[in-house]
């Protein structure tokens, strides 16, 4: 049955970055001012914005969309919340609302700007591989303050960013870098109601000198210690007994690249090269997944394919044979590839079992977490198709009752009722009414069987699994 409403959603075309899957390699860049500005916001609010930041790159002419899933956050930040879908959908509708405030003097004056233009949360229901994500564009105010920057401005690395659990610590760490120019100035002075105002501080529960000290400042300079990136000292500037200023001696580490040393230094640089291939992929046209491709045939053999076609573009400019549309050339180029692929790099150690990088870890749990929702998804349409037209009409239109303008947008681009968009929609509202799913497909363990993953040594096998289950 045709629905009106399909037939008048507008398309959405998004090709939207994604989170690699090392972090750590990240990191965030941003001008001076904008890290010295007002960001009245929580943690995990903050959290997506610099996540969202890490991916974009500075010689970007626009500001991307970029796709932050639940499992991002959790396996960057370290965190186990046990509904974060729930707080992920709570802080998206905030951050529609959070400025970035400069204060342009002391009198008084300021200018703000919105921090994100749209923001599209997407349940675990009605996601593809089973797992809440949002995709994010920040607002195009902020493009001036992160991209083309030619001075003015720092980098920290997300994995450092990512040991903080302070808000405060958090903060401190970028005005300081702001304000010393990267650590290229020792000493930086701080008028304090200014300080107090850029970090939310200015209520009258800090107004005593003595509680922003024990409570912001002394919490602060433990947390940046242990952090081992950005160390400061201080001292009050008086007037009398009144504490007026803050003097800062600060010391950045600019080695403090990593949360685990045991990663390998050949580990980050691939994870280097994949994000940056597959942002080139994604803004040359290419529709696909770039993942899917990098994850099965490798960086190196997808950037060798990827820079002949190039070549080949170059080479037939003009003529009869022009490339005009390359991410479609790109696409049949690897699907063939894929069909033909080169012998496999074997990662097998003495002890007989595969060996995997952290990176490879997560990769191998996203899979099974993908292959488990498909394996759902395909359980769901069986339901679906035994039941009677009335039943599927009536549920075709709660499902269209409940869809918002977003969702209904991505269903009329997935092709109407043939597309995924469609199935896992039915699949939210079979489950809604009731459905329960086979013992085999009841979780992510009892999917997962033990000739699965014999090839891996038992301890990575433990790993895999719960990565799994935080990303289920």
């Amino acid at each position: 049955m045709e629905n009106v409403v399909l037939q008048e959603a507008k398309t959405v075309a998004i090709q939207p970055r994604l989170i690699p899957g090392d972090t750590d390699i990240l990191k965030v860049v941003q001008a001076n001012a904008l890290a010295t500005s007002v960001q009245d916001m929580t943690l995990l609010e903050r959290r997506i914005i610099l996540l969202a930041l890490a991916v974009i790159n500075r010689s970007d002419q626009e500001l991307p969309y970029v796709r932050i899933y639940t499992s991002d956050i959790k396996r960057t930040f370290g965190v186990a919340y046990n509904s974060l879908g729930a707080e992920l959908n709570e802080a998206t509708g905030k951050l529609m609302t959070r400025y970035a405030v400069f204060l342009r003097t002391r009198h008084g004056s300021y200018s703000k700007i919105s921090w994100v233009n749209e923001v599209h949360f997407t349940s675990g229901l009605d996601s593809e591989d089973g797992m809440s994500y949002i995709d994010i564009q920040l607002h195009p105010a902020i493009s001036r303050y992160v991209l083309q920057l030619t001075g003015r401005f720092f980098s920290v690395p997300v994995g450092v960013l990512a040991r903080f659990r302070s808000m405060y610590s958090l903060r401190l760490c970028e005005i300081l870098m702001a304000e010393s120019r990267g650590g290229k100035v020792r000493q930086v002075n701080f008028d304090l109601p200014e300080l107090k105002e850029i970090l939310g501080c200015n209520t009258k529960a800090y107004h005593n000198f003595s509680n922003f000290r024990q409570r912001v400042l002394e919490p602060s300079q433990t947390e940046n210690k242990e952090a081992g990136f950005l160390t400061f000292d201080w001292e009050t500037i008086n007037r009398g007994r009144q504490v007026i200023g803050l003097k800062f001696s600060v010391q950045v580490n600019h080695g403090a690249m990593s949360i685990d040393d045991f990663r390998e230094f050949e580990s980050q640089d691939q994870d280097i090269r994949r994000l940056a291939l597959e942002n080139s992929m994604r803004e040359s046209g290419f529709t696909e997944n770039p993942r899917a491709y990098t994850d099965r045939l490798g960086v190196d053999l997808v950037e060798r394919i990827y820079t002949e076609c190039r070549q080949v573009q170059m080479q037939n400019k003009g003529t009869k044979s022009e490339i005009r549309n390359f991410g479609g050339f790109l696409h049949s180029q690897l699907k063939q590839a894929l069909e033909n692929p080169p012998p496999a790099k074997g990662a097998i150690a003495d002890d007989g079992f595969e060996h995997l990088t952290p990176q490879q870890l997560q990769a191998v749990a996203d899979r099974l977490v993908q292959a488990l929702a498909a394996a759902r998804l395909e359980y769901v349409m069986q339901r679906w198709a035994e039941l009677g037209e009335g039943e599927q009409n009536a549920l075709r239109e709660r499902m269209m009752r409940e869809l918002d303008e977003w969702t209904l947008a991505a269903l009329r681009k997935a092709g109407g009722e043939e597309g995924v968009a469609f199935h896992s929609a039915i699949r939210r509202i079979l489950e809604a009414e009731g459905l329960t799913y086979p013992a085999p497909l009841a979780s992510i363990r009892a999917f997962v069987s033990d000739d699965g993953l014999a090839k891996y040594r038992p301890d990575l096998r433990q790993k895999i699994l719960r990565y799994a289950e935080e990303a289920e």
